[in-house]
Protein backbone atom coordinates (compact mmCIF):
# COMPACT_ATOMS: atom_id res chain seq x y z
CA UNK A 1 0.00 0.00 0.00
CA UNK A 2 1.23 3.29 -0.90
CA UNK A 3 -1.39 5.80 -0.91
CA UNK A 4 -3.90 5.96 1.97
CA UNK A 5 -7.14 7.87 1.69
CA UNK A 6 -8.46 9.43 5.20
CA UNK A 7 -12.16 9.31 5.76
CA UNK A 8 -12.54 9.66 9.57
CA UNK A 9 -13.17 12.91 9.99
CA UNK A 10 -12.52 14.85 13.13
CA UNK A 11 -9.26 15.46 14.43
CA UNK A 12 -8.50 12.74 17.34
CA UNK A 13 -8.23 9.63 15.60
CA UNK A 14 -7.86 11.39 12.14
CA UNK A 15 -4.55 12.79 13.51
CA UNK A 16 -2.23 9.44 14.85
CA UNK A 17 -3.90 7.47 11.66
CA UNK A 18 -2.43 9.78 9.01
CA UNK A 19 0.65 10.90 11.01
CA UNK A 20 1.47 6.84 11.14
CA UNK A 21 0.25 6.47 7.72
CA UNK A 22 3.21 9.45 6.91
CA UNK A 23 6.19 8.01 8.99
CA UNK A 24 5.93 4.91 7.58
CA UNK A 25 6.50 6.55 4.38
CA UNK A 26 2.54 6.24 2.61
CA UNK A 27 0.85 8.71 0.49
CA UNK A 28 -2.02 10.37 2.50
CA UNK A 29 -5.49 12.04 0.31
CA UNK A 30 -7.64 13.76 2.58
CA UNK A 31 -10.19 16.41 2.77
CA UNK A 32 -10.23 16.33 6.34
CA UNK A 33 -10.56 20.13 7.08
CA UNK A 34 -10.63 20.46 10.19
CA UNK A 35 -8.08 17.87 10.67
CA UNK A 36 -5.42 20.37 8.06
CA UNK A 37 -6.72 23.36 10.16
CA UNK A 38 -5.22 22.24 13.09
CA UNK A 39 -2.65 19.40 12.59
CA UNK A 40 -1.53 20.56 8.77
CA UNK A 41 1.58 22.20 9.20
CA UNK A 42 2.86 19.21 10.96
CA UNK A 43 1.97 16.88 9.18
CA UNK A 44 2.85 18.51 5.94
CA UNK A 45 6.65 18.32 7.57
CA UNK A 46 6.15 14.62 8.09
CA UNK A 47 5.52 13.99 4.79
CA UNK A 48 8.34 16.08 3.32
CA UNK A 49 10.69 14.37 5.63
CA UNK A 50 9.52 11.25 4.11
CA UNK A 51 9.74 12.22 0.89
CA UNK A 52 13.21 13.82 1.26
CA UNK A 53 14.32 11.05 2.92
CA UNK A 54 13.33 8.31 0.45
CA UNK A 55 14.72 10.46 -2.45
CA UNK A 56 18.03 10.67 -0.46
CA UNK A 57 17.73 6.26 -0.43
CA UNK A 58 16.86 6.19 -3.56
CA UNK A 59 20.48 8.26 -5.20
CA UNK A 60 22.27 6.52 -2.17
CA UNK A 61 21.58 2.86 -3.52
CA UNK A 62 22.65 4.23 -7.52
CA UNK A 63 25.78 5.83 -5.67
CA UNK A 64 26.80 2.81 -3.31
CA UNK A 65 26.42 0.16 -6.40
CA UNK A 66 28.09 2.62 -8.83
CA UNK A 67 30.97 4.18 -6.63
CA UNK A 68 31.56 0.43 -4.76
CA UNK A 69 31.55 -0.85 -8.22
CA UNK A 70 34.24 1.83 -9.17
CA UNK A 71 36.27 1.56 -6.11
CA UNK A 72 36.15 -2.36 -5.87
CA UNK A 73 37.72 -2.29 -9.13
CA UNK A 74 40.33 0.04 -8.56
CA UNK A 75 41.28 -1.43 -5.17
CA UNK A 76 41.69 -5.06 -7.12
CA UNK A 77 43.71 -3.03 -9.96
CA UNK A 78 46.05 -1.62 -7.43
CA UNK A 79 46.54 -4.53 -5.33
CA UNK A 80 47.06 -7.10 -8.23
CA UNK A 81 48.70 -4.11 -10.32
CA UNK A 82 51.05 -2.60 -7.01
CA UNK A 83 54.25 -4.21 -9.05
CA UNK A 84 53.69 -2.67 -12.30
CA UNK A 85 52.18 0.67 -10.81
CA UNK A 86 55.61 0.95 -8.69
CA UNK A 87 57.56 0.10 -11.78
CA UNK A 88 55.91 2.70 -14.39
CA UNK A 89 55.82 5.11 -11.48
CA UNK A 90 59.83 4.89 -10.49
CA UNK A 91 59.15 3.86 -6.77
CA UNK A 92 60.46 0.87 -6.11
CA UNK A 93 59.72 -0.81 -3.01
CA UNK A 94 56.33 0.81 -2.64
CA UNK A 95 54.48 -1.89 -3.54
CA UNK A 96 53.76 -3.03 0.18
CA UNK A 97 51.66 0.30 1.21
CA UNK A 98 50.33 0.32 -1.89
CA UNK A 99 48.31 -2.84 -1.51
CA UNK A 100 47.73 -2.39 2.34
CA UNK A 101 46.10 0.96 1.47
CA UNK A 102 44.08 -0.54 -1.77
CA UNK A 103 41.20 -1.71 -0.14
CA UNK A 104 40.46 1.84 1.30
CA UNK A 105 39.82 2.90 -2.27
CA UNK A 106 37.04 0.90 -1.86
CA UNK A 107 35.35 1.65 1.32
CA UNK A 108 35.70 5.24 0.61
CA UNK A 109 33.44 4.99 -2.20
CA UNK A 110 31.07 3.61 -0.06
CA UNK A 111 31.97 6.15 2.64
CA UNK A 112 31.28 9.06 0.26
CA UNK A 113 27.79 7.26 -0.50
CA UNK A 114 26.81 7.10 3.46
CA UNK A 115 27.61 10.83 3.76
CA UNK A 116 26.35 12.17 0.91
CA UNK A 117 22.81 10.11 2.11
CA UNK A 118 23.05 12.15 5.45
CA UNK A 119 24.24 15.66 3.21
CA UNK A 120 20.91 14.85 1.84
CA UNK A 121 19.00 14.94 4.55
CA UNK A 122 20.93 18.08 5.75
CA UNK A 123 22.35 16.02 9.05
CA UNK A 124 25.80 16.72 9.17
CA UNK A 125 26.72 15.27 12.38
CA UNK A 126 26.95 11.74 11.09
CA UNK A 127 30.12 13.19 8.45
CA UNK A 128 31.74 15.47 11.22
CA UNK A 129 31.72 12.41 13.56
CA UNK A 130 33.01 10.04 11.05
CA UNK A 131 35.81 12.41 10.19
CA UNK A 132 36.98 13.24 13.63
CA UNK A 133 37.03 9.28 13.90
CA UNK A 134 39.00 8.92 10.58
CA UNK A 135 41.40 11.58 11.90
CA UNK A 136 42.46 10.55 15.11
CA UNK A 137 42.71 7.06 14.31
CA UNK A 138 44.88 8.29 11.22
CA UNK A 139 47.03 10.13 12.94
CA UNK A 140 47.14 7.86 16.39
CA UNK A 141 47.69 4.51 14.29
CA UNK A 142 49.53 6.09 11.52
CA UNK A 143 52.07 7.84 13.09
CA UNK A 144 52.27 5.03 16.05
CA UNK A 145 52.48 2.04 13.65
CA UNK A 146 55.36 4.17 11.46
CA UNK A 147 57.38 4.93 14.78
CA UNK A 148 56.72 1.02 16.04
CA UNK A 149 58.47 -0.34 13.04
CA UNK A 150 61.03 1.86 12.48
CA UNK A 151 62.35 1.28 16.61
CA UNK A 152 61.99 -1.96 15.60
CA UNK A 153 64.67 -1.55 12.77
CA UNK A 154 62.37 -2.98 9.86
CA UNK A 155 62.87 -1.66 6.23
CA UNK A 156 61.05 1.89 4.78
CA UNK A 157 58.23 -0.22 2.82
CA UNK A 158 57.65 -1.97 5.94
CA UNK A 159 57.12 0.98 7.86
CA UNK A 160 55.37 2.65 5.57
CA UNK A 161 52.67 0.55 5.16
CA UNK A 162 52.72 0.87 8.70
CA UNK A 163 52.03 4.36 8.25
CA UNK A 164 49.19 3.45 5.30
CA UNK A 165 47.73 1.13 7.42
CA UNK A 166 46.52 3.90 10.11
CA UNK A 167 44.49 5.66 6.95
CA UNK A 168 42.74 2.12 6.21
CA UNK A 169 41.77 1.65 9.76
CA UNK A 170 40.92 5.18 9.82
CA UNK A 171 38.61 5.07 6.98
CA UNK A 172 37.11 1.29 7.70
CA UNK A 173 36.15 2.73 10.94
CA UNK A 174 34.51 5.65 10.30
CA UNK A 175 32.62 4.04 7.92
CA UNK A 176 31.45 1.35 10.08
CA UNK A 177 30.23 4.08 12.38
CA UNK A 178 28.15 5.68 9.33
CA UNK A 179 27.02 2.30 8.69
CA UNK A 180 25.66 2.00 11.99
CA UNK A 181 23.99 5.35 12.27
CA UNK A 182 22.56 4.82 8.93
CA UNK A 183 21.01 2.08 9.93
CA UNK A 184 19.85 3.14 12.85
CA UNK A 185 18.76 6.32 11.16
CA UNK A 186 16.21 4.36 8.65
CA UNK A 187 13.80 4.05 11.73
CA UNK A 188 14.35 7.05 13.65
CA UNK A 189 15.06 10.93 13.03
CA UNK A 190 18.99 10.62 13.53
Amino acid sequence: VTLVAECMGGVKFAYGFVKDCLLKGKSVATSNKELVAQKGAELLAIAKEKGRRAESLQIFRICALTFGAIGFICSLAMFIGADYICEITAHPGAELPMRVISPTLFIICITASIRGYFQGLRKMVPTAVSNFIEAVLKLILGLGGAACAASRGWSGPVQAAFAVSGISIGVIVGTVYLAITFYLSRNSNI
